[in-house]
């Protein structure tokens, strides 16, 4: 039975469940610093084995954010060859959601980024300071996609330390973003997804909070369940005295359980 869920909740929302040979959790909540609608979409899609999972994050200091995220996402789960990796072509479904977030005529932005699973082989897409980590089962990164960012391409660049560029005041400068006429899409190449290797993706309003040393120390290893509650617990409570900046939030923590 095809599995598909699309989330933009206002309320607070989590969820921890078995997808196939995977078990995944979510989170997602508006920020806590201002009463206006959450711009964070997350989405999870399951079909014959495949998997595409993904965020979007609405852009502040432009308008209609949660639009243009909507947009994005409504683009991406729609795509008639989502499931058919042989004629998927992955960028052509960015370049189509940026035609929809482009087609609100309204000067909206957002970020998207996603990753497939096909016949145990993950690739990610982005566009944006949206993040993707990849963790083997012994809890070494195997990759992270770049943030579209000043600070991003500093941390890819060596300039910057990736648990110091939290605290570095560009951080927010986003260069890259769904709804600009031209945009750059970044993508990996596959990665054959093993039992015990884990996937976070997730907006700012997590990454821009932990670091990726962190995030891996609470959710790399040991039991996922326990991880997943931990992780969440983190991101319910965002204590002020380690909490950065509040910002919606959305986030997917995935782990292939069964060989």
């Amino acid at each position: 039975m095809p599995f598909k869920e699309v989330i933009n909740s206002d309320k607070p929302k989590h969820e921890l469940f078995d997808l196939g040979d995977f078990r995944v959790g979510y989170f997602t909540a508006k920020s806590k610093s201002y009463d206006k609608a959450n711009e964070d979409v997350l989405f999870l899609l399951e079909k014959d084995g495949a998997i595409i999972i993904g965020v979007a994050d609405g852009a502040g200091g432009h308008p209609r954010g949660r639009d243009a995220a909507l947009a994005a996402v409504d683009s991406v789960v729609n795509e008639p060859k989502l499931f058919k990796n042989s004629e998927l072509n992955p960028f052509r479904v960015m370049e189509k959601a940026n035609d929809q977030v482009l087609a609100l005529k309204a000067g909206a932005r957002c970020t998207l980024a996603f990753y497939t699973i096909h016949d145990s082989w993950f690739r990610s897409f982005s566009v944006g300071d949206s993040e993707v980590v990849y963790w083997n089962s012994v809890g070494n990164e195997v990759f992270s996609n770049i943030p579209h960012s000043t600070v991003g391409f500093g941390v890819e660049a060596g300039l910057i330390e990736q648990e110091q560029s939290l605290d570095d005041p560009e951080r927010h400068i986003v260069t890259n973003l769904m709804g600009d006429s031209y945009i750059r899409m970044e993508g990996s190449s596959g990665i054959e997804m093993k039992k015990g290797h884990t996937v976070l993706i997730g907006t700012d309003g997590l990454f821009d909070n932990i670091s990726h040393e962190a995030l891996k120390d609470t959710v790399a290893k040991g039991d996922f369940d326990g991880a997943f509650n931990s992780l969440l617990e983190t991101s319910q409570a965002q204590d002020p005295e380690g909490w950065k900046k509040y910002d919606d939030i959305a986030w997917v923590l995935l782990r292939k359980v069964k060989s």
